[in-house]
């Protein structure tokens, strides 16, 4: 899989792009496409920008830019998190 499937997941739900997400964070898009392909990191201060953008909680910071989710790798407490909180 692919690194941040559910951060691209929201992305797509809200019509934006990694264009969209390196304007939010003032930076370039090879700096965004090195964090998408899970090479570098993004800061925690980039992160809640990201959330913002997308329209998430920042209390999912650490779910949505896990260190499994930045590996690809499916993580079922993400989901059922996420399920939980379109629903209030």
């Amino acid at each position: 899989m692919r690194p941040y499937m559910e951060y691209r997941y929201h992305l797509d739900r809200k019509n934006k792009n990694q264009a969209d997400v390196a304007k939010a964070i003032n930076r370039g898009s090879d700096y965004v496409s090195k964090r998408f392909s899970g090479k570098r990191d993004f800061t925690i201060s980039e992160g809640i920008k990201l959330l913002d953008l997308v329209e998430l909680p920042h209390e999912v910071l650490h779910l949505i830019f896990s260190e499994e989710e930045k590996k690809g790798i499916c993580n079922e407490e993400i989901h059922c998190k996420l399920a939980l909180l379109r629903k209030h």
